[in-house]
């Protein structure tokens, strides 16, 4: 089974968790994190803002970070290869209200801010998009709507990714015979295929 078969069978299997353009862009998309640009791509310079959002929300510990595994890349080959005109304003449009926020409050830009500052104003952005998306309340919040789709990316393009698959998740070729009721400690994490 291939990734993206994984995931899009994954979003079914959690009742669509996975929003429509993601799964278009599962669908559609290379994942293979190309390291190029056209230079008639929209938001080509947004990559340090895109790197900077996905790793706060994967940061590298012991092992890789989202910057490692350019989704900051892949956030911006999904959107701009995938994304209709209508979301590519629409995501344009959240960004640039992210960016009012942050000036706001920080009179900076985001990729200027200490990694703590960025998590602090990742952090309630993230909850209040947590919550809006149950209750339909996601445009309204301020920064929310570019936090839910960039969380949503990052998770995707992390796990997805080389380093993501191989370095992150467990990956076992040729699996065991079925064990249903095995204690969590004795896999040590979540399994890629």
């Amino acid at each position: 089974m291939q990734r993206r078969d994984f995931i899009k069978n994954l979003s079914l299997m959690l009742g669509g968790a996975l929003s429509a353009p993601a799964v278009f862009a599962l669908d559609n998309a290379s994942l293979g994190h190309s390291t190029t640009t056209s230079t008639g791509s929209l938001f080509n310079q947004e990559l340090a803002l895109f790197d900077a959002i996905a790793e706060t929300i994967i940061p590298q510990t012991d092992t890789p970070g989202a910057k490692a595994a350019k989704v900051g890349q892949f956030i911006h080959n999904i959107i701009n290869h995938t994304y209709t005109q209508a979301q590519k304003a629409q995501f344009a449009d959240n960004l640039n209200e992210f960016k009012s926020l942050v000036k706001a409050q920080h009179n900076s830009s985001f990729i200027k801010l200490s990694a703590p500052q960025q998590l602090a104003l990742l952090t309630p952005l993230n909850e209040n998009a947590v919550k809006g998306r149950w209750n339909d309340s996601i445009e309204s919040i301020p920064g929310s709507a570019l936090m839910a789709t960039m969380k949503e990316l990052t998770v995707i393009g992390f796990y997805t990714s080389e380093l993501g698959a191989t370095q992150v998740l467990k990956y076992d070729p040729i699996p065991g015979g079925y064990q249903g009721d095995v204690p969590y400690a004795e896999i040590g994490g979540a399994w890629a295929e």
